[in-house]
């Protein structure tokens, strides 16, 4: 992406790099994403604390992760319109 492109300007080819590549987070974005974890884990033992072992256990868990990740991602990834 050249300085002067916005993501709605980028062919798809360029969008699909840019929502693969890795961003590092600024400052901010390591504070958000420290709180978006601690609420995670917070969940996550509360799941595992008060909900018998099982399929949908695990299921939670693992919705509570991938949840936290998609958090993580819209706070490092640029916007783009699919």
């Amino acid at each position: 992406m050249s300085e002067t492109q916005t993501p709605t300007e980028l062919s798809i080819r360029e969008k699909a790099h840019l929502i693969v590549t890795y961003h590092q987070p600024n400052q901010e974005g390591i504070e958000k994403i420290t709180r978006i974890r601690q609420a995670t884990e917070d969940l996550i033992a509360a799941i595992m604390e008060n909900c018998p072992a099982s399929a949908d256990r695990s299921a939670a868990v693992r919705k509570a992760r991938e949840a936290m990740m998609t958090a993580n991602a819209s706070i490092v990834v640029p916007m783009v319109q699919l």
